[in-house]
């Protein structure tokens, strides 16, 4: 039978992930608001690069461009999550 190849996936702490993450957003917003409202922000927490776009697909494919393989903190600009549950 075939090997499975392992992945190698970085071990986070998702708790400082998302603090890192909404920190940076935070610090974004009064720059953000009111021209993208309803956007939405992709944040590397790591290194502080973001890119917008109109549907969370455009601005996670955005930022995967400069940081392939990555995984990002994403928002909607001016709400307090990117979506509902």
């Amino acid at each position: 039978m075939a090997e499975l190849q392992k992945l190698n996936i970085p071990q986070i702490d998702w708790n400082e992930f998302a603090e890192k993450g909404r920190a940076i957003y935070e610090r974004l917003k009064d720059q953000l608001l009111p021209q993208y409202k309803g956007w939405f922000i992709a944040i590397d927490p790591e290194t502080g690069d973001y890119a917008l776009g109109k549907t969370d697909w455009e601005a996670d494919r955005a930022l995967r461009e400069r940081h392939p393989g990555k995984v990002f903190y994403m928002m909607r600009v001016g709400y307090r999550a990117a979506g509902k549950l």
